[in-house]
């Protein structure tokens, strides 16, 4: 009799064991599901408020574009957002006076209101960064200083896409800052002929020849 009884209580311990943990499993389950479904919420919200930007960009931009917000911080007043598409330093700056059009004529946005803006174009959904568009006075640090609009824009060298000075011949002339990474500097003149250009960062493959000789060209650039 004693054995029976330790066998019954063994499998309804069993039991209940399992259902706990069949309850805590479907737990867990609703759980994700209310954190996908809010942060999905989330990012509907965020692409509402640059809709209308973004919307603007595509229609005015004579190429193939695509957009997605990454980040809206309003206490920290952050937006980031990773663009597709453009694919040279000429459609890049395109993307920038695009965005500084859209910003101008809606004093009242948002983005207008202290907010560091940072534009990531890539390569692709998952692809590397080929340039940043941004406001930051110094384009590397996120706590700089602003410009009251995008003016600065970090060119990176990669993919082996190739990117020289004198590609941006024609295009960038309201630039006030620029950050190249291995871009190759084939041509500095083009570079004298950016009449707002304050500062240049050179990052990555540049020889303490490379520097000097951009400091030579524009002694009334900050060269670091």
């Amino acid at each position: 009799m004693g054995n029976k009884e330790t066998a019954l209580e063994s499998i309804f311990f069993q039991k209940t064991r399992r259902k706990r943990l069949q309850a805590a499993l479907c737990g867990v389950f609703l759980l994700m599901c209310l954190v996908a479904l809010c942060v999905a919420c989330s990012q509907n919200s965020s692409e509402k408020r640059v809709h209308e930007m973004l919307s603007y960009i595509e229609a005015n931009y004579d190429g193939k574009f695509g957009a997605s917000v990454v980040k809206i911080d309003d206490e920290q007043k952050e937006f980031v957002c990773d663009c597709g598409g453009p694919k040279t330093i000429q459609s890049f700056d395109r993307i920038r006076i695009l965005i500084n059009e859209y910003l101008t004529s809606h004093p009242e946005f948002f983005l207008n209101k202290g907010y560091s803006i940072t534009v990531n174009v890539k390569g692709g959904n998952a692809g590397p960064v080929m340039a940043v568009l941004t406001n930051r006075k110094v384009i590397r640090d996120e706590k700089s200083s602003l410009y009251d609009e995008l003016s600065s824009m970090w060119i990176v060298n990669s993919a082996g896409l190739g990117y020289k000075i004198s590609q941006i011949k024609g295009s960038c002339t309201t630039l006030r800052a620029i950050c190249l990474d291995g871009v190759d500097l084939d041509d500095l003149e083009v570079l004298q002929s950016l009449p707002l250009l304050e500062s240049i960062d050179l990052i990555n493959s540049y020889t303490k020849e490379d520097i000097i000789a951009v400091q030579n060209a524009l002694p009334n650039c900050n060269v670091y």
